[in-house]
């Protein structure tokens, strides 16, 4: 891993290294913190694809990544909103959710009632390239992600 290699000419705290993805790049998050070889101390995924329900769509085949979960998968915050058809609640932030505590795996899951798949930051700097898409309450994933990753491995 190139990371891991150049840490210190990065200066990156390998202790602090995690992954975060979105959508599509959630499943691909998810997946690399399940394996057994995974510098991730943590991983934050937003509107993740969980299960391979968008698969026909888009013309691939992927992995239910729930079943990869084991007590060695780091911690891990979800977000994601109730309104999104892309990935539902039921079909994937909460089958995630519930590998993750059977396993023993510390979490944190938002489900926002407001916001939409594809929001990103959700606020006015991601809307400028998100078709003005701007929802504030959901936006509080950011600082809420950023509270939880202090309180787990100490990132301020």
């Amino acid at each position: 891993m190139i990371i891991k290699k150049h840490a210190d000419q990065l200066k990156v705290d390998l202790d602090k290294l995690g992954i975060i993805g979105f959508s599509a790049g959630g499943q691909l998050a998810a997946d690399y913190s399940n394996q057994t070889d995974t510098q991730a101390k943590f991983a934050l995924l937003g509107y993740p694809v969980i299960k391979p329900t968008l698969d026909e769509k888009m013309g691939v085949q992927s992995t239910d990544v729930s079943k990869l979960v084991s007590s060695n998968t780091p911690p891990t915050f979800l977000w994601g909103a109730m309104n999104d058809e892309l990935t539902p609640f039921l079909e994937h932030i909460d089958i995630y959710t519930q590998a993750l505590a059977q396993n023993n795996v510390p979490f944190e899951v938002h489900e926002f009632s407001t916001g939409n798949h594809g929001m990103a930051l959700a606020n006015k700097w991601t809307g400028v390239v998100n078709d003005g898409r701007v929802d504030h309450h959901m936006s509080r994933w950011f600082p809420l992600a950023l509270e939880w990753l202090d309180e787990m491995i100490g990132i301020k």
